[in-house]
């Protein structure tokens, strides 16, 4: 594919010749989605063959159909095994898990089981008592920053949702780096645009993410607390009318997504709202001058 990181290349040249995993095409993606969205709103990704929807109506119609339009696309995330695959890599990864397909990779009726023994492990009792706790996690965070300015993403950004999930979880925060590291690996991995040292560096970061948390989970088979990790291990999984216990590849799944999208989209999200306030300092005024207009911010954020 070519190299088109230009607004004005990608605005003009054919449209599958732009390389959607350009670093200049990742800072700005968005002249392109506006043209997917007029000349191809059904894209097929020339390289990876996952096929994209951009207009709401499609992704409406899309998601009102789980039985018509599979979500098991687990196979075009994971790292290529076959002789592509750098061989220090492959040996690296072979010592873990190949994880299963519960929520975001996995279709009903797997998934919907899957995704109700996480939302029993967050209980409106146990979120609705994080209130005041986030809370006091924000101020010490805020307080902690030098007053000569810092790196607001990690001083902040990402510090906040990692602390929560470790809390949540019941794993230590002082274990922040690692589970910092070990999310970036995944990322890295997922992106496609992780160079031959990188990769080998990420698969030695999961690795040790499986190897670490399968010990936990062994703590909280043995010694449950009151903590997402004791709920997962000891809930039961009925399949077909037989009750189990989650297997390590399942269980691993369902923490590297906890770990992975609640982190990144949290932190990105945190960061995106400060760059869009700086870039639009009428609106920072008007958000000072009335805190009120703090939710309807945080909605436009997101959107």
């Amino acid at each position: 594919m070519s190299n088109i990181t230009d607004t004005r290349d990608i605005l003009s040249c054919p449209i599958h010749e732009v390389d959607t995993f350009d670093a200049g095409f990742l800072q700005d993606p968005y002249p392109f989605y506006a043209r997917t969205r007029k000349e191809a709103p059904v894209y097929r990704h020339p390289e990876s063959g996952i096929v994209f929807v951009s207009t709401y109506e499609l992704i409406r119609y899309v998601a009102s159909k789980p039985l018509l339009y599979s979500n098991k696309f687990a196979e075009k995330m994971q790292p290529d095994r076959s002789s592509k695959m750098l061989d220090e890599e492959k040996e690296i990864l072979a010592k873990g898990w190949i994880v299963a397909d519960t929520m975001l990779t996995a279709d009903p009726p797997e998934h919907t089981r899957y995704r109700k023994l996480a939302m029993k492990a967050f209980t409106y009792r146990r979120v609705s008592q994080m209130t005041e706790y986030v809370e006091d996690l924000v101020h010490d965070l805020i307080d902690a920053m030098p007053e000569n300015g810092c790196e607001f993403k990690a001083a902040f950004a990402s510090k906040l949702p990692m602390y929560v999930i470790s809390d949540a979880l019941g794993v230590p925060r002082s274990q922040f780096d690692k589970f910092e590291s070990w999310s970036n690996a995944f990322v890295a991995l997922l992106s496609g645009l992780a160079d031959d040292e990188t990769r080998i560096w990420a698969a030695r970061n999961i690795l040790e993410f499986q190897q670490y948390f399968v010990e936990v989970i062994e703590q909280k088979r043995a010694n449950p607390t009151d903590d997402v990790i004791s709920d997962l291990v000891h809930a039961d999984l009925a399949s077909e009318g037989d009750p189990r216990k989650m297997t390590y590849e399942e269980l691993l799944s369902i923490l590297q997504q906890l770990l992975v999208a609640g982190n990144e989209t949290t932190a990105h999200t945190l960061t995106a709202g400060v760059k869009f306030l700086l870039e639009n300092p009428e609106q920072l005024e008007r958000l000072k001058a009335d805190p009120k207009l703090a939710e309807n911010t945080v909605e436009e954020v997101l959107r």
